[in-house]
């Protein structure tokens, strides 16, 4: 399961062009037994730095189930989907 969770991590961080090719949708992460509201990061707010050049971490309770990423809404889908460098 450790190497699963690995194995999505590395995928997620390698350039993508399915990414920029297909059609994808937004979908609430599910919540589980233990989690009423589960949340991930957001992958493309990750990027981003603050003042303290320190990466933001904001969460986001929506995922694209195709690339398995963490997602806000708006803008961070769009841009996730359209620009080939992020």
């Amino acid at each position: 399961m450790e190497k699963c969770q690995e194995r999505k991590a590395v995928l997620a961080l390698q350039p993508n062009p399915m990414r920029l090719t297909e059609r994808h949708f937004l979908e609430v992460i599910a919540p589980s037994e233990k989690k009423l509201r589960p949340a991930r990061k957001c992958y493309v707010c990750s990027l981003k730095k603050n003042d303290n050049r320190k990466r933001i971490r904001k969460e986001t309770r929506y995922f694209c189930p195709d690339c398995d990423v963490g997602l806000c809404l708006t803008p961070c889908f769009k841009l996730y989907h359209t620009k080939l460098d992020l």
